[in-house]
């Protein structure tokens, strides 16, 4: 969904860059509701502060109500899902 923005751009997203900071956001809330990575593991894996990866989450958590947004954040969810499986059987095979 969002293949026109760098890792870098994510993880540092441009005052200018909104789809850069959210793209970012449902990265932080599929690492910990969808994959059950604890959130002081992800501040760290994102260099961020704790409070700013709470924040992540309840943004996402407040898109969710908007049906549209919720079957897109539900695509993104299943495909790293998936994603995250196949790099594991890669590496246990």
């Amino acid at each position: 969904m969002f293949q026109h923005l760098s890792i870098d751009q994510m993880r540092e997203p441009p005052r200018t860059m909104f789809d850069a900071k959210l793209a970012r956001q449902i990265a932080i809330r599929i690492m910990n509701v969808e994959m059950g990575l604890p959130r002081n593991r992800i501040t760290k894996m994102m260099d961020r502060q704790r409070t700013s990866t709470s924040f992540a989450i309840q943004a996402v958590e407040r898109r969710l109500t908007d049906g549209v947004f919720r079957k897109a954040y539900g695509r993104m969810a299943r495909h790293a899902l998936l994603l995250c499986e196949k790099r594991l059987e890669a590496v246990t095979d």
